[in-house]
């Protein structure tokens, strides 16, 4: 889409506002809003933008010490807009939203998670492959005057718990559509308030804005109904936790799938298991990254459907990696490490440079779950700070996010760490200190 056809999209919905907007490291949505009138001026000539928005945690604070935004006087950012990201809101009164890249002296953001995954799916370009993914999110909805869950049983998939959100379910199916989101199945998850809806992949970068345009629609269209939703990970101890899980496949340049092989055993490509592999020997690495605060970490303690080891199945649940095989064009793999509070854009760049490295080196398949012995699987980090040590232990994994990123990323969690720490030393329940710090905003 360029720039003309931009312009003429707001003309012929009659367009008066237009958000800019940038996302920070968590994964947030933030913005300007600008009206539609000074579109060509602004895409022409970049938005001003106060850099440290990269920074900012759930709650719009930012770390004391170094993070590499904020060190030197809160200078600015531009932003440009990205044309092809351009969409009209449904939800809002004659209102569009883009995505927009932010540069420093006409350089871009190096720690900018969009960016981040651009160049990964760039290094994937070069190697002659193309990326066809999705997220699969699963969130909380709960009464906002009530604080309340939107249901209150845990029958999964009983169709009887959605007539209490049924204004909320249909508004979502008719609504998401139109954002270039192809809704495909839309059901209760296990918990209290628990929903989960898939989409239609996409290939590229496209992705992984859809994936934020869809949490967008989400949060804003519940909080107009009455409802919070949130990503958050695990709101309620008593409540199983929740997931982002990334399905993606790979493609040639011609949009030809070259993962399955009929003749392999486990009819998969050689490509595939070099895929496979490279995913397996830096799951402990990027597990900070797809389950990135401390209440994500909940979810690898005991869960069934949840990964504890760097394992790969054919259709297991239990996989960090499952993988799926349905004929030549439906072969796909499924990355089931991902919290719901994950950045959708840093899933895409952890998975796929994982996935690279074991291409590169042309990494052996290590045996699926079902043949492994249980003594050789390598456990997932368990704690935040483990977690945080195999990343930074990890130089394939961290010289695909950078030295900007890094040091931006390891000041939100020291930011979180202390808050956490000081919370519970005051008495305060860990879930009700995670709740106030995460749950409306993520």
């Amino acid at each position: 889409m360029g720039l003309e056809d931009v312009i003429n999209t707001i003309k012929t919905n009659n367009i008066k506002t237009v958000r800019f907007t940038f996302t920070d490291i968590y994964g947030i949505v933030r913005c300007k809003h600008i009206p539609a009138r000074h579109f060509r001026e602004k895409a022409n000539k970049g938005l001003s933008v106060l850099m440290f928005y990269i920074v900012l945690d759930p709650n719009g604070d930012y770390p004391d010490g170094p993070n590499g935004f904020t060190e030197s006087g809160f200078g600015d950012v531009v932003c440009f807009p990205e044309l092809d990201t351009f969409r009209v809101l449904p939800w809002l009164d004659r209102t569009a939203s883009v995505f927009t890249t932010s540069l420093l002296e006409n350089v871009k953001i190096a720690a900018c998670p969009r960016h981040i995954a651009l160049r990964q799916l760039s290094e994937l370009s070069r190697m002659g492959y193309s990326l066809l993914s999705a997220h699969e999110f699963e969130f909380t909805v709960i009464d906002r005057a009530t604080k309340k869950p939107a249901f209150e049983d845990t029958n999964w998939a009983s169709p009887l718990r959605l007539l209490g959100v049924e204004k909320l379910v249909d508004t979502l199916s008719d609504t998401l559509p139109e954002l270039g989101i192809d809704v495909e199945t839309i059901q209760g998850e296990h918990g209290p308030g628990q929903l989960e809806i898939t989409y239609k992949p996409s290939f590229g970068i496209k992705a992984a804005d859809s994936a934020m345009y869809f949490k967008t629609a989400v949060k804003e269209i519940a909080y107009k109904q009455g409802y919070s939703a949130s990503f958050m990970t695990k709101p309620y101890k008593q409540w199983g936790s929740l997931g982002t899980h990334y399905n993606h496949s790979l493609w040639d340049q011609m949009e030809n799938s070259i993962l399955f092989d009929d003749s392999d055993p486990y009819k998969l490509s050689k490509v595939a298991k070099h895929w496979i592999a490279g995913i397996m020997e830096h799951a402990k690495a990027i597990c900070i990254l797809v389950s990135p605060t401390s209440n994500c970490m909940s979810r690898y303690h005991g869960d069934p459907v949840v990964p504890s080891a760097a394992s790969w199945g054919i259709d297991h649940r239990s996989a960090a990696l499952r993988v799926k095989l349905t004929g030549d064009r439906g072969a796909y793999f499924e990355n089931r490490m991902g919290a719901s509070a994950a950045n959708p854009y840093i899933i895409m760049a952890a998975t796929v440079a994982a996935g690279l490295d074991g291409i590169r080196r042309q990494l052996s398949l290590p045996p699926d779950m079902t043949s492994a012995r249980r003594e050789d699987l390598v456990s997932l980090p368990k704690t935040q700070e483990e977690a945080l040590e195999c990343f930074l232990k990890d130089d394939v994994i961290c010289k695909a996010f950078g030295e900007e990123f890094i040091k931006a990323f390891m000041a939100l969690r020291k930011m979180e760490v202390k808050s956490r720490t000081e919370a519970l030393a005051k008495g305060i329940d860990e879930y009700e200190w995670a709740r106030e710090f995460l749950f409306k905003y993520l």
